[in-house]
Protein backbone atom coordinates (compact mmCIF):
# COMPACT_ATOMS: atom_id res chain seq x y z
CA UNK A 1 0.00 0.00 0.00
CA UNK A 2 1.33 3.44 -0.97
CA UNK A 3 1.42 6.10 1.69
CA UNK A 4 0.84 9.79 0.94
CA UNK A 5 3.64 10.70 3.32
CA UNK A 6 6.30 8.74 1.42
CA UNK A 7 5.26 10.12 -1.99
CA UNK A 8 4.81 13.79 -1.14
CA UNK A 9 6.18 14.37 2.34
CA UNK A 10 4.80 17.43 4.13
CA UNK A 11 2.45 18.23 1.23
CA UNK A 12 -1.25 18.97 1.31
CA UNK A 13 -2.88 16.87 -1.40
CA UNK A 14 -5.92 17.92 -3.41
CA UNK A 15 -8.40 15.96 -5.52
CA UNK A 16 -9.23 16.76 -9.14
CA UNK A 17 -12.54 18.30 -7.99
CA UNK A 18 -10.80 20.53 -5.46
CA UNK A 19 -8.24 21.72 -8.03
CA UNK A 20 -11.00 22.41 -10.55
CA UNK A 21 -13.01 24.38 -8.01
CA UNK A 22 -10.00 26.37 -6.82
CA UNK A 23 -8.92 27.30 -10.38
CA UNK A 24 -12.46 27.65 -11.75
CA UNK A 25 -11.74 25.13 -14.50
CA UNK A 26 -13.43 21.87 -15.41
CA UNK A 27 -12.30 18.49 -14.15
CA UNK A 28 -11.46 17.60 -17.76
CA UNK A 29 -9.05 20.55 -17.89
CA UNK A 30 -7.33 19.22 -14.75
CA UNK A 31 -7.09 15.72 -16.26
CA UNK A 32 -5.64 17.24 -19.44
CA UNK A 33 -3.03 19.15 -17.43
CA UNK A 34 -2.07 15.92 -15.67
CA UNK A 35 -1.92 13.96 -18.92
CA UNK A 36 0.25 16.60 -20.62
CA UNK A 37 2.55 16.79 -17.58
CA UNK A 38 1.76 20.45 -16.94
CA UNK A 39 0.83 19.44 -13.41
CA UNK A 40 2.21 16.47 -11.45
CA UNK A 41 0.16 14.19 -9.31
CA UNK A 42 -0.12 10.56 -8.26
CA UNK A 43 -2.94 8.06 -8.45
CA UNK A 44 -3.95 6.68 -5.08
CA UNK A 45 -6.54 3.90 -5.17
CA UNK A 46 -7.65 4.98 -8.64
CA UNK A 47 -7.99 8.69 -7.80
CA UNK A 48 -5.61 11.54 -8.50
CA UNK A 49 -3.87 13.28 -5.61
CA UNK A 50 -2.23 16.58 -6.52
CA UNK A 51 0.07 18.54 -4.19
CA UNK A 52 -0.89 22.17 -3.55
CA UNK A 53 2.58 23.28 -4.67
CA UNK A 54 1.92 21.69 -8.08
CA UNK A 55 -1.34 23.63 -8.36
CA UNK A 56 0.49 26.87 -7.52
CA UNK A 57 3.19 26.12 -10.12
CA UNK A 58 0.48 25.35 -12.68
CA UNK A 59 -1.21 28.70 -12.03
CA UNK A 60 2.11 30.50 -12.51
CA UNK A 61 2.60 28.89 -15.94
CA UNK A 62 -1.04 28.66 -16.98
CA UNK A 63 -0.87 31.33 -19.67
CA UNK A 64 2.84 30.99 -20.37
CA UNK A 65 3.84 30.14 -23.91
CA UNK A 66 7.32 29.07 -22.91
CA UNK A 67 6.49 25.43 -23.56
CA UNK A 68 4.27 25.81 -26.63
CA UNK A 69 5.21 23.28 -29.30
CA UNK A 70 4.53 22.65 -32.96
CA UNK A 71 5.46 19.27 -34.43
CA UNK A 72 7.25 18.41 -31.19
CA UNK A 73 9.57 21.45 -31.30
CA UNK A 74 9.43 24.46 -29.01
CA UNK A 75 7.96 27.49 -30.77
CA UNK A 76 9.87 29.91 -28.55
CA UNK A 77 13.42 28.95 -27.70
CA UNK A 78 15.51 31.76 -26.25
CA UNK A 79 18.66 29.63 -26.40
CA UNK A 80 18.27 29.28 -30.18
CA UNK A 81 17.16 32.90 -30.64
CA UNK A 82 13.40 32.46 -31.22
CA UNK A 83 11.54 34.98 -29.06
CA UNK A 84 7.90 35.73 -28.36
CA UNK A 85 6.78 39.36 -28.32
CA UNK A 86 6.98 39.27 -24.52
CA UNK A 87 10.51 37.85 -24.56
CA UNK A 88 11.57 40.45 -27.16
CA UNK A 89 10.19 43.23 -24.99
CA UNK A 90 12.16 42.00 -21.98
CA UNK A 91 15.28 41.41 -24.07
CA UNK A 92 15.26 45.02 -25.33
CA UNK A 93 13.83 46.47 -22.10
CA UNK A 94 10.99 48.26 -23.92
CA UNK A 95 7.22 48.08 -23.44
CA UNK A 96 5.46 45.22 -25.20
CA UNK A 97 3.30 47.60 -27.25
CA UNK A 98 6.47 49.02 -28.81
CA UNK A 99 7.37 45.57 -30.20
CA UNK A 100 3.84 45.18 -31.60
CA UNK A 101 4.09 48.62 -33.18
CA UNK A 102 7.29 47.71 -35.02
CA UNK A 103 5.79 44.39 -36.11
CA UNK A 104 2.68 46.10 -37.51
CA UNK A 105 4.83 48.69 -39.28
CA UNK A 106 6.82 45.88 -40.91
CA UNK A 107 10.06 47.01 -39.28
CA UNK A 108 10.72 43.78 -37.36
CA UNK A 109 10.70 40.58 -39.42
CA UNK A 110 8.63 37.82 -37.83
CA UNK A 111 7.06 34.49 -38.54
CA UNK A 112 3.57 33.39 -37.55
CA UNK A 113 3.40 30.00 -35.86
CA UNK A 114 -0.10 29.02 -34.84
CA UNK A 115 -1.40 32.33 -33.47
CA UNK A 116 1.94 33.60 -32.22
CA UNK A 117 4.61 35.93 -33.51
CA UNK A 118 8.11 34.42 -33.52
CA UNK A 119 10.92 36.97 -33.69
CA UNK A 120 14.55 36.03 -34.22
CA UNK A 121 17.17 37.45 -31.92
CA UNK A 122 19.43 38.46 -34.84
CA UNK A 123 16.62 40.63 -36.25
CA UNK A 124 16.17 42.30 -32.86
CA UNK A 125 19.91 42.91 -32.59
CA UNK A 126 19.95 44.49 -36.07
CA UNK A 127 17.02 46.80 -35.21
CA UNK A 128 17.93 47.35 -31.55
CA UNK A 129 19.02 50.97 -31.93
CA UNK A 130 15.89 51.92 -33.87
CA UNK A 131 13.49 50.08 -31.53
CA UNK A 132 15.01 51.42 -28.33
CA UNK A 133 15.41 54.95 -29.66
CA UNK A 134 13.26 57.28 -27.62
CA UNK A 135 12.43 60.94 -27.66
CA UNK A 136 13.67 61.68 -24.18
CA UNK A 137 11.68 58.82 -22.64
CA UNK A 138 13.63 56.32 -20.56
CA UNK A 139 12.25 52.81 -20.31
CA UNK A 140 13.15 50.90 -17.19
CA UNK A 141 10.22 48.52 -17.01
CA UNK A 142 12.34 45.42 -16.40
CA UNK A 143 15.03 46.73 -14.04
CA UNK A 144 16.23 43.28 -12.93
CA UNK A 145 17.28 42.17 -16.44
Amino acid sequence: MISEVTIFPNEDLMTVNQVGDQLAISNQAVYLALRKNRMNGIKLRGHWAIPKTEVENYVDTLYSRDFSKKNGKLIFDKENGRFSVSHASKYLNVPIHRIYYFIYQGLIPYKRVKCSYVIHKKDLDEKREHITQTRGVTYDIYPDN
